[in-house]
């Protein structure tokens, strides 16, 4: 089986640019790249890296120039006095301020997009395995509503012979109790099929009608997993990632507050004193005096901080080595067991021969419950390993960076 990958950089990942309404769901990756633009979370995270991507403009931002004027006057007549002065200054930023803030600005922004990559992996295994219970839970309530057909029609059988002994009265009563438990069992499946179609509903933004190519069938052959060599990591990963740059990057901005910054600027006077003017011309300059300290706080506060982070960044890496491991040993039990499992032909080919049994009289009704009964659980039991296989899969390969792409 061939396997198709999305690749997950961030903001990077092509999917299709769906409007407010996705249109036509005909397929499985439809739903997918669909969930991945109209999600709340997705829409959230993404107008969180626009916020992002204007805090680099304001940090490529310089500082305007300042004007400041006072103007004193006093006496009166031949002893009037008044003086005037404007002064204008730029500040120079020294200790590469501005490249500092812009790193920083920079180093926050992967941290709003590897945040929105965790929401996309998050929506995408919620949404995958949303569409892949709606499928099962269809075929469980099949096989429900084909044990009460198959109880109905048994009773119907009883029902139409004139006289019952001891043992078909006791047959007829304990297919009436199989039928009300089988019946209690359809309740809890209706309501999850309802919620599942809620929540695809709410992640993406409209009505959804599951179809048998929009649902995901079985795997009769399942992928074999190969690790990705020259990984870029998952959501995790990269947020380590990015912390580690940010903390650099305030390390850098840290070091740059021990380099005063220099106002300076022209400046211009007038006095007046009785009937003599006089006009003053000059230059402004002010610049904090480093005498208590040069920002050795800041500075080492922020070293312990990138200390902290590449621990962090290390521990991630070697987690999520562990974590691949994991989901592919879980995968690849799980996609045994379902080859070794009976399929839902040969169930259903046992349960019409020992129905034929029972209408001859040969076995027992407790015969066909037990049978409709290990139907019902083969079929669970093989949702829940497939499931479990889905999920396996996708996060095998979102820990690498990528996903599956369904066809």
């Amino acid at each position: 089986m061939k396997i198709k990958f999305l690749i997950l950089l961030g903001l990077v990942f092509p999917v299709q640019a769906f409007a407010e309404g996705c249109g036509n769901l005909k397929s499985v990756q439809n739903v997918l790249d669909c969930a991945l633009v109209n999600h709340p979370e997705i829409k959230f995270s993404q107008a969180g890296i626009a916020q992002g991507r204007e805090f680099e403009k304001v940090a490529r931002q310089r500082p305007n120039p300042e004007f400041n004027s006072q103007g004193m006057t006093g006496g009166s007549g031949s002893n009037a006095y008044m003086y005037t002065e404007a002064n204008i200054a730029h500040t120079i930023e020294f200790g590469d301020k501005r490249d500092h803030r812009i790193k920083k600005a920079k180093a926050d922004l992967r941290i709003r997009e590897a945040s929105n990559l965790s929401a996309k992996e998050k929506i995408y295994i919620e949404t995958l395995s949303a569409l892949y219970r709606l499928r099962q839970i269809k075929n469980e309530i099949e096989i429900i509503d084909d044990a009460l057909q198959s109880f109905t029609k048994i009773q119907k059988q009883f029902k139409n012979r004139p006289i019952l002994n001891p043992e078909q009265k006791a047959s007829l009563q304990i297919f009436k109790f199989a039928q009300s438990d089988y019946r209690m069992k359809r309740v809890p499946l209706e309501a999850q099929y309802d919620y599942f179609l809620k929540e695809l509903e709410f992640a993406l933004g409209e009505e959804f009608t599951p179809t048998n190519s929009n649902l995901p069938a079985f795997k009769k052959n399942w992928p074999s997993l190969a690790k990705i060599e020259e990984s870029i990591g998952g959501a995790r990963v990269q947020m380590a990632e990015a912390d580690l740059r940010s903390a650099q990057a305030d390390y850098g901005v840290a070091q740059s507050k021990a380099f005063p910054d220099v106002k300076i600027g022209p400046s211009y006077g007038k006095q007046k004193f009785g009937t003599q003017t006089s006009d003053f011309y000059g230059l402004n300059l002010a610049f904090p005096l480093p005498i208590f300290h040069r920002y050795e706080g800041d500075q080492a506060v922020s070293r312990q901080e990138i200390n902290k982070a590449d621990i962090l960044l290390q521990a991630t890496k070697k987690e999520n080595e562990y974590q691949i491991s994991l989901f592919k040993t879980k995968y690849e039990n799980a996609v045994t067991a379902l080859s070794e499992s009976a399929s839902a032909n040969d169930l259903l080919k046992k349960h019409y021969e020992i129905e034929s049994l029972f209408s001859r009289g040969l076995v027992s009704g407790t015969l066909v419950i037990e049978t409709h009964r290990q139907m019902l659980d083969v079929m669970t039991t093989q949702n829940e390993l497939e499931l479990s296989a889905v999920e396996s899969l996708t996060q095998f390969y979102a820990l690498q960076g990528k996903f599956p792409e369904v066809e």
